[in-house]
């Protein structure tokens, strides 16, 4: 039995989430990724010439030197990884998925903050 949280607390789900706002709610987390991938990029072309920078990816570690190949491998990594959850956004599997990659991310985000409060 699923739950739903309303004004008068917690009432049995009556009718089951709707696709359609799983769709939207797919859409809207595979953006975060994209948004939360591109800041990180942004981040490690930044700081790469940083001395207190090191590049814990190893792949990534080793196209710092090259911005075209470092921005060429982070998007050859993530867009084709969201056209595949965008294409199955109706599943749950799916879903499971783009809320673990958001978490991956806030992570990642949490260690630039940390990052940057030490430079």
């Amino acid at each position: 039995m699923t739950l739903a949280l309303t004004r008068s607390g917690l009432r049995p789900l009556t009718t089951p989430l709707r696709p359609a706002s799983r769709n939207r709610r797919v859409s809207w987390l595979l953006a975060l990724v994209l948004l939360a991938n591109f800041i990180d990029l942004f981040f490690t072309l930044s700081q790469r010439s940083n001395e207190l920078f090191y590049e814990v990816n190893p792949f990534a570690h080793t196209l710092l030197d090259s911005v075209l190949l470092l921005v060429g491998f982070k998007l050859l990594l993530v867009v084709p990884a969201c056209a595949v959850l965008l294409y199955f956004r109706r599943t749950t599997a799916a879903e499971i998925g783009c809320w673990c990659a958001c978490a991956a991310y806030t992570v990642l985000l949490g260690h630039w903050y940390a990052y940057f409060q030490i430079v």
